[in-house]
């Protein structure tokens, strides 16, 4: 009888180990308490230092936040400028505390001031443009109408000299104030902002010359005309021989007549300095016959309710001495 051969065979079976993981879930109720809200612009209120609370009732509720949203509110302001070449600007500035005319809120807003300056004999009138970007603080689009004025005061929806879509232009021709504010269709008003225009103009002395020949000097003094600045200074005198005007020496000159005024007619209220020789007779027997002396001038328009200055002696004159003119 065969004999059976037993062969066991290991066979090795991977058995998955499962773990549960058992996760305790704690539910913790707690009552979450929601800050108070300003009632005007609803920021919370709460990080408001103590006793500033109490303070929200004494004004309107308003929260320290409601400031910056008056200012967002506003329109932006409006820019006052020149696009005439001979118009230029010279200075900015700001002063605070003013407030946007027409706004809602009560909010303090700047007001910006800036300076343009031109000479008369560069241009007689000059250009003034007020633009606006038609964007509120918050860089909303809204259709505005700007409102200036020239006499210095605010200029609002109901009170103003120029007004108009932007840009708004016109022309000035003298020394002034433009203020200027933008106003949009539901009532919302910008800061104000200013600018100061200042021509300046030209001014003479107040006295005619003539032309010699020989003398000591060319050019003598032909007329003191009443008002002007030669006749309220009390010290240039008909007759009077005018040896320098500015540094410009005069004497034996072949400028003529019309070279010689441009020489003294300038800036209005800027001051001009004169050589003056006046001729006299020798009493002292000191050889000479004239008085040298310097004297300045002011440019201004004559004004024949000005007071006139009292003589003075020519000896207390800047630069007094006695020279010599020539026969």
């Amino acid at each position: 009888m065969p004999v059976e051969k037993i062969v066991e065979v290991e066979k090795i079976v991977e058995v998955p180990k499962i773990v549960e993981k058992l996760v305790e879930k704690v539910v913790v109720k707690d009552k979450l308490i929601e800050p108070d809200k300003c009632q005007v612009c609803g920021s919370f209120v709460a990080a408001l230092p103590e006793g500033a609370q109490a303070g929200l009732s004494s004004n309107v509720d308003r929260c320290r936040v409601c400031p910056l949203n008056d200012l967002l509110n506003l329109l932006q302001a409006p820019s006052i400028c020149s696009q005439n070449p001979a118009c230029r600007q010279v200075a900015a500035s700001s002063a605070g505390g003013g407030t946007a005319a027409g706004g809602r809120g009560g909010g303090a807003a700047l007001e910006s001031l800036h300076a343009f300056e031109w000479s008369a004999t560069e241009s007689d009138v000059v250009s003034v443009q007020v633009v606006h970007s038609k964007l509120d603080g918050w860089q909303r689009e809204c259709e505005v109408t700007l409102y200036a004025t020239t006499d210095g005061s605010q200029p609002t929806a109901r009170h103003f000299e120029h007004k108009g879509p932007s840009p708004l232009v016109f022309s000035i021709a003298k020394s002034l104030r433009v203020s200027a504010v933008a106003v949009s269709t539901d009532a919302r008003a910008s800061p104000t902002v200013h600018a100061d225009f200042k021509c300046h103009a030209q001014a003479g002395v107040g006295m005619l010359l003539y032309k010699v020949v020989g003398h000591g000097s060319d050019i003598q003094v032909k007329e003191i005309l009443e008002g002007g600045s030669v006749w309220q200074h009390n010290v240039i005198q008909i007759g009077d021989c005018v040896a320098s005007i500015a540094g410009t020496e005069l004497h034996n000159t072949s400028m003529e007549l019309p070279d010689i005024t441009r020489l003294i007619v300038g800036q209005a209220h800027s001051t001009i300095r004169f050589k003056i020789v006046r001729p006299d007779i020798d009493t002292t027997g000191d050889g000479y016959n004239a008085s040298e002396f310097f004297v300045n001038i002011e440019r201004k328009a004559a004004d024949k309710k000005a007071p006139r200055n009292a003589p003075v002696p020519v000896t207390s004159l800047e630069g007094y001495k006695r020279v010599l003119l020539e026969e």
